[in-house]
């Protein structure tokens, strides 16, 4: 039992290992005696500009130690504010190293990190409660769309047998940053949506989540999804979380465009030949039988105009535009039968004979009168 949980411990420790990246190491400094060895003091160690801008987090870590240990052990010691009684005493304040009793006398390493220019976290070690000689400081954050990193290590200490050092820095870097994608673009009004992300590093992300203004978002919670009911302008976001709980967003506003006007007009006609479709909305769209007829009748896809119609049929002309979002419109026209005409009689048509011509229409009878 023993064997697998370490067996598991070790697991955990690998995946979080892989799972981030050092962008930042430095060897550090050591300075002894301070106020004689260096120009200026305290003296600050300045690491700035570290690119942050494709990390959702970042952790910085160093390690740390002093050459004596602190007050209020007795003899040669690391001094803390309290300890610095002389001149009205030490406010234990890093801008007050020289003044009053802080002044040839308090020991500390500042460390503060920035971020933007913006202090995220300082630890003063050499204050009341924080005298560790030797340790590591470490800190993990939320980058909240910063670019760069800066720190910052200000020491100061006042004796040939004191020396602050700190060593081995390192920054390390999650990058779940998000994009979201959508298609087609443009898309259709009424047209299911595609909505597709990635994530910078898949591994540094625990979670990732859709979001809209609008639609339905089929699965939320999947990388790639699809919405329906979107319309233009619509915003969606994929939000994700990194293994340190920290968020990043990616957003893509859909251009949604309407159906093209797919209406026109055709009118009954005698067969076997129909006229043209007219008033046609959107002109350069494609005319087609729907459902196509047994009947040998066909149909001029340019044109519309039907051939080979029979009598008494009914045909469904359906005409569908070619532009980027088309629309259909289906009309249904009855092909008429042709008048029969029948002459009776014999002979040379004089004034003085009558004839009878007689044509029919479906359920009509037409009698005409020759003379």
């Amino acid at each position: 039992m023993k064997d697998i949980l370490l067996m598991m411990l070790f697991c955990c420790f690998f995946v979080s290992i892989k799972a981030q990246t050092v962008i930042f190491t430095d060897p550090g400094a050591s300075y002894t005696n301070i106020d004689n060895s260096q120009p200026t003091f305290p003296v600050e160690d300045n690491y700035g500009g570290i690119d942050i801008s494709n990390c959702t987090s970042v952790r910085f870590s160093m390690d740390f130690s002093f050459s004596l240990p602190w007050f209020p052990v007795p003899g040669d010691r690391m001094e803390t504010p309290d300890a610095c009684s002389s001149g009205g005493g030490c406010t234990g304040l890093v801008q007050d190293a020289l003044v009053g009793g802080c002044n040839n006398c308090w020991d500390f390493m500042n460390i503060e990190i920035l971020l933007d220019g913006v202090s995220v976290f300082t630890e003063l070690i050499g204050e009341v409660g924080e005298t560790r000689q030797t340790g590591n400081v470490e800190w993990t954050g939320c980058t909240n769309g910063a670019s760069t990193m800066t720190i910052i290590i200000t020491n100061m200490n006042w004796s040939a047998s004191e020396t602050n050092t700190f060593s081995n820095l390192q920054v390390a870097c999650w990058d779940a940053s998000p994009t979201a994608n959508y298609s087609p673009i443009p898309a259709c009004e009424g047209q299911p949506i595609n909505l597709t992300g990635s994530i910078a590093t898949p591994a540094d992300a625990i979670n990732h989540t859709w979001t809209g203004t609008g639609g339905t978002i089929a699965d939320p919670n999947a990388l790639n999804t699809t919405v329906t009911g979107a319309a233009n302008g619509d915003t969606y976001t994929l939000t994700t979380t990194d293994i340190n709980n920290c968020s990043a967003s990616s957003s893509v506003v859909v251009d949604v465009i309407m159906a093209d006007d797919a209406t026109f007009s055709i009118d009954d006609f005698c067969v076997p030949t129909s006229s043209a479709p007219y008033d046609i909305a959107t002109p350069g769209g494609i005319f087609s039988f729907d459902p196509t007829p047994g009947d040998g009748a066909t149909i001029d896809p340019v044109t519309g105009v039907i051939s080979n119609a029979t009598g008494g049929s009914t045909y469904s002309v359906k005409y569908t535009t070619t532009g980027t979002c088309p629309g259909e419109e289906t009309i249904t026209v009855d092909a008429i039968e042709g008048p029969v005409g029948v002459v009776s009689g014999g002979g040379i048509l004089s004034r003085a004979i009558v004839l009878l011509f007689l044509f029919h229409l479906p359920a009509v009878v037409n009698l005409i009168l020759f003379s």
